[in-house]
């Protein structure tokens, strides 16, 4: 009965570190030119969404598609017409 319960706590502590790791590795890979998704809330809004398929925002609106004109070491994007910098996740 030992035996069976490590094995269930092993398998549950690998399923975690799986998940973990693949959210650690989401990081958006975009460059200068990309086109993006992106919350067009204005710069008051602090969802910051960003998405390389369209959709809804975190805060409910639609996103608008955009083009990537700067990305720096931080991995805070820049795009085309918008003041905001989005973060690239990760």
């Amino acid at each position: 009965m030992k035996k069976k319960a490590l094995l269930v706590v092993l398998v549950i502590m690998l399923a975690i570190g799986l998940v973990a790791v693949s959210f650690a590795n989401s990081k958006m890979n975009v460059k200068v030119g990309d086109e993006v998704y992106v919350c067009n809330c204005g710069e008051d809004c602090a969802c910051g969404t960003i998405s390389m398929k369209p959709g809804n925002c975190s805060c409910g609106k639609p996103m608008v598609k955009a083009k990537v004109t700067k990305v720096d070491k931080n991995g805070n994007i820049s795009v085309e017409g918008q003041k905001k910098t989005y973060k690239s996740g990760g």
